[in-house]
C-alpha cells in the first residue's frame, strides 16, 4: 500500500466527528450565502438598468406632450380631455349635379349657362356642316353666311354626292334648343326643310341642302 493512502488513513482516523460537522455546515453556509449574493446582484442590477432607462422615455413623453400642446394652441384645438365623451361623427357634403350642369359638361364650350331652367348655347363655338346635293353651286356657301350672321360659328362646307329632295337639318341631342331656330332660318330659303336628331356625327349641326 502507496505512502499516501496511509497517510491519509492516519489523517482520517485523528479527526473528530464534531471536526467534520462543524466542517459541513461552514461549507452548507457559504454556499447559501453564495446563492442569496448571486440573486441579489441580479435584482439590484435589474432596478438600476429600469431606473436609467426609464428616465429618458419619461422626458421623451414630455417634450412630446410640450410639442403637442404647442401645436394644438396653433392649430385652435382643445387639450382638455373629456371623459365618457360621446364619439362626434364628421358632417359630409354630397355634390349634387343639376340637368344643366350635366348639358354643360356634355357639351364643352358649348353650353355656358341656363336662365330660368333653359339652356343657353355658344352659337358662336359650334361645329357645323354644310352640304349641297343640288346642282345649283354656292348655295352651301350662301346659307353658311346667312347662319353666321345670326351669330353661328363659321361652317364648313361642301358638296354632297347624293341627290336630297328636302333640305334636312342633322343636330346632336345637346343641340335640340337651336331646332326651332334653325328651321326657321333654313325654310327663309328651302321652304320644305325639316329637322331630325343624330348620335354618329362629328359635328354639332349638318345641314344637307336638297331641292326644296
Amino acid at each position: 500500500m502507496s505512502q499516501f493512502i496511509i497517510k491519509l488513513k492516519s489523517e482520517i482516523s485523528r479527526l473528530r466527528p464534531r471536526a467534520i460537522l462543524y466542517g459541513g455546515v461552514m461549507l452548507s453556509f457559504i454556499i447559501v450565502v453564495s446563492i442569496l449574493f448571486f440573486f441579489s446582484v441580479r435584482f439590484i442590477a435589474r432596478n438600476i438598468d429600469s431606473a436609467f432607462l426609464s428616465t429618458p422615455l419619461e422626458q421623451e413623453q414630455t417634450l412630446n406632450r410640450e410639442n403637442y400642446n404647442i401645436v394644438a394652441k396653433k392649430l385652435g384645438i382643445s387639450t382638455s380631455t373629456q371623459k365618457n365623451a360621446l364619439p362626434t361623427s364628421t358632417p359630409f357634403v354630397i355634390a349634387t349635379t343639376s340637368a344643366s350642369d350635366t348639358m354643360k359638361e356634355s357639351v364643352p364650350g358649348a353650353v355656358i349657362g341656363s336662365i330660368n331652367n333653359q339652356v343657353t348655347i355658344d352659337k358662336s363655338s359650334l361645329t357645323i356642316k354644310i352640304l349641297n346635293s343640288t346642282t345649283k353651286s354656292g348655295s352651301a356657301g350662301m346659307l353658311a353666311e346667312k347662319l353666321q350672321s345670326l351669330g353661328f360659328a363659321k361652317a364648313v362646307t361642301g358638296n354632297e354626292a347624293t341627290l336630297h329632295a328636302t333640305s334636312t337639318i342633322f343636330l346632336t341631342e345637346d343641340m335640340r334648343p337651336l331646332e326651332e331656330e334653325l328651321l326657321h332660318e333654313v325654310r327663309k330659303m328651302y321652304s320644305g326643310a325639316i329637322a331630325t336628331t343624330t348620335k354618329n356625327s362629328l359635328f354639332d349641326i349638318t345641314i344637307i341642302i336638297g331641292t326644296n
